[in-house]
C-alpha cells in the first residue's frame, strides 16, 4: 500500500522547456509539514509518445484552442485516466497552471469519475479561480459562465479546489481534510522550505539552448499594470524573497541537483531592486569560489536614468545569462497606451547595456494593439530592422512575436473598454474579437494584414523569430471562427 496521501500532477498544456515549479514547490512545503507526496508531470508522457517534437506541440493545441484531438492526444487522457483511477493514493491532486491546463484537466477528470467515482479528487492554482476558457467551454458545450473551480464542483468532477497560492492551503487540506474556495494569497516574504524536486528526471525537459534548468520563484505579481496583463488582478499586491534566502535557495538546490542553471518563473525579477542587488550580491561572491551559477528571468525596462550603467556589470558578475524582456512595442505613444510606463528609448538603452556586459536577451512584441496608428506600426517594423546590430553581437537570441493583441478578461484593458472605446465579442478568455472607435480602422484583417508584414520582416532579415506556432494559432483562429467574425465586423 503506497504511504503518500496525494500524486500531485502537473497536465499539459506544457511546452517542456522546464518542469513547472509548482509542484515541487507544493512537495517542499508539505513535506515539511509531515505529509508524503509525490509530482508528476503528465506533459512528458504525451511527448514520449511523439519522435517529432513539432508535432507534439502542435497536437497540444487542441487543449488551448477548437483544434481537433488526434489519436495521440487521445490515447493519452486514457492511459493517464486509467492509471490515476487504478492508483493507491488518497488523493489525485491536478495542477490547474492557467486556464491553459483546463481542458485536460476536465477530460481527464471526467475519464477518472466513470473509472473510479470513489477517487478523491483536488484541484488548484491560479488557472482554478478563473473564468472559464472559452475552448472549454466550446469542446464541453458548457452554458455555464462559472469560474473553473465553481464549475468542477458543481458538476462533481472533483472533490475539492484550491484557488490561488497552495502553499498553506494544500498544508491545511492535508491536515484535515477539507478545503474551501477563498482565494488564497501567500505572505509578504515568501520564506517557505525549498522546493523538492526529488520526483523530477530533468533530462525528460528540452532546456533553454539544451541547458538544463531548475525553476524558482523569487517573487509573486508584479509592479507594473500593463492593459493587456492580468497578474495585477491574480495578485492583489508584489510580493518577493529576501534577495539573501533567494541566492541560499539557488545555492542550495544546485548542490543538491547538481544543476547550476536557473530560471526565476515570475513575473518579474527586476520588480524589487533591493532584493535583486541582494541576490546578485551574494550569486557574485559565490561565484568567486565555486562552480558558477547561471540564472535568468522576466524583465521589465525601467525609464533611462533609474538604473545605474554600473549595475549591468554586477549584473553580470551574478550569472544572470539571459533576460526575458517584455518590450512590446517599439513605439512610445502604444507603451503610453499600454500604461507601460517605460519608453522605446529605454530599450534601445539596456540593449546597449546588455551587449556592452555580455547579457544576452529575448525580445517579447504585441502587434495590434487597439491604440496601434500605421504610422506606430512602421515604427514598429523599423523597431526590427534596427535589432539586426543586437542579433550580429549575439545580443538579441530570440525575438517573440506572438499572434497579436489579444484581451484578456480582468485586465485594465478588458475593465475600461468604455474609456478605450473597446467593443469585445462576448468574454472570451484572450480575446481575438474586439474592434475600438478610438482606432476604427484596426480591424482583425488589419492586425493580422500586419502582422504578416512583421513575420515577413523578420524572416527577410534572419532574425531569430520562430512563429510557426502563431501562424496556426491566426489560422484555426479564423478557420474556427468564420462566421463568428463575419457577423461581429459585419
Amino acid at each position: 500500500m503506497n504511504n503518500e496521501k496525494m500524486i500531485l500532477c502537473s497536465v499539459p498544456y506544457s511546452d517542456l522547456i522546464i518542469p513547472m515549479a509548482a509542484p515541487a514547490v507544493l512537495k517542499g512545503v508539505s513535506e515539511a509539514a509531515g505529509h508524503k507526496i509525490t509530482t508528476y508531470d503528465l506533459t512528458v508522457d504525451l511527448r514520449n509518445k511523439y519522435e517529432d517534437h513539432y508535432q507534439f506541440m502542435i497536437d497540444q493545441e487542441y487543449f488551448i484552442s477548437n483544434s481537433k484531438k488526434s489519436n495521440s492526444i487521445h490515447k493519452f487522457m486514457v492511459e493517464s485516466a486509467t492509471w490515476l483511477a487504478a492508483s493507491d493514493y488518497k488523493y489525485i491532486g491536478l495542477s490547474v497552471f492557467s486556464i491553459w491546463s483546463q481542458q485536460c484537466i476536465v477530460e481527464l477528470c471526467k475519464l477518472i469519475r466513470e473509472l473510479n467515482p470513489l477517487k478523491t479528487i483536488v484541484i488548484g492554482g491560479r488557472g482554478c479561480g478563473h473564468t472559464i476558457a472559452q475552448n472549454v467551454i466550446d469542446h464541453n458545450h458548457i452554458t455555464s459562465s462559472d469560474l473553473f473551480s465553481e464549475y468542477m464542483l458543481e458538476q462533481k468532477l472533483v472533490d475539492h479546489a484550491i484557488c490561488g497560492d497552495g502553499e498553506d492551503a494544500l498544508v491545511s487540506f492535508l491536515d484535515t481534510g477539507s478545503s474551501d474556495l477563498t482565494f488564497h494569497e501567500s505572505p509578504t516574504k515568501l520564506e517557505y522550505p525549498y522546493p523538492n524536486f526529488d520526483d523530477y528526471d530533468f533530462n525528460a525537459y528540452v532546456g533553454p539552448g539544451g541547458v538544463k534548468q531548475i525553476p524558482v520563484y523569487s517573487s509573486k505579481g508584479c509592479v507594473r499594470d500593463c492593459d493587456f496583463c492580468d497578474v495585477r488582478a491574480l495578485f492583489n499586491k508584489f510580493k518577493s524573497k529576501p534577495g539573501s534566502r533567494l541566492a541560499d535557495e539557488l545555492i542550495y538546490l544546485s548542490n543538491r541537483y547538481n544543476i547550476y542553471s536557473f530560471t526565476l518563473s515570475d513575473s518579474i525579477s527586476n520588480g524589487n531592486m533591493v532584493a535583486l542587488r541582494e541576490t546578485m550580491s551574494r550569486l557574485a561572491e559565490h561565484n568567486k569560489t565555486h562552480k558558477t551559477i547561471t540564472w535568468n528571468g522576466n524583465w521589465i525596462c525601467r525609464p533611462v536614468g533609474q538604473i545605474p550603467v554600473e549595475f549591468y556589470k554586477e549584473l553580470k558578475e551574478s550569472g544572470c545569462d539571459t533576460l526575458t524582456v517584455g518590450a512590446e512595442h517599439g513605439s512610445t505613444s502604444v507603451l503610453e497606451a499600454m500604461d507601460k510606463k517605460t519608453s522605446a528609448e529605454a530599450l534601445w538603452y539596456e540593449l546597449e547595456q546588455f551587449s556592452k556586459n555580455g547579457i544576452q536577451c529575448s525580445l517579447n512584441f504585441i502587434g495590434g494593439h487597439w491604440s496601434e496608428t500605421w504610422d506606430d506600426f512602421l515604427i514598429q517594423c523599423k523597431t526590427m530592422v534596427g535589432l539586426q546590430k543586437y542579433v550580429a553581437s549575439k545580443t538579441v537570441v530570440e525575438i517573440n512575436l506572438g499572434s497579436g493583441f489579444l484581451i484578456q478578461s480582468n485586465t485594465p484593458a478588458f475593465n475600461d473598454r468604455s474609456k478605450n472605446k473597446l467593443e469585445v465579442y462576448s468574454d472570451y478568455n484572450w480575446n481575438f474579437l474586439w474592434k475600438t472607435g478610438a482606432n476604427p480602422g484596426l480591424t482583425l484583417k488589419e492586425r493580422d494584414y500586419r502582422q504578416m508584414i512583421l513575420y515577413t520582416i523578420v524572416q527577410t532579415l534572419n532574425l531569430p523569430a520562430d512563429f510557426n506556432l502563431d501562424l496556426l494559432r491566426i489560422k484555426n483562429q479564423l478557420l474556427d471562427n468564420k462566421e463568428v467574425i463575419n457577423e461581429f465586423f459585419s
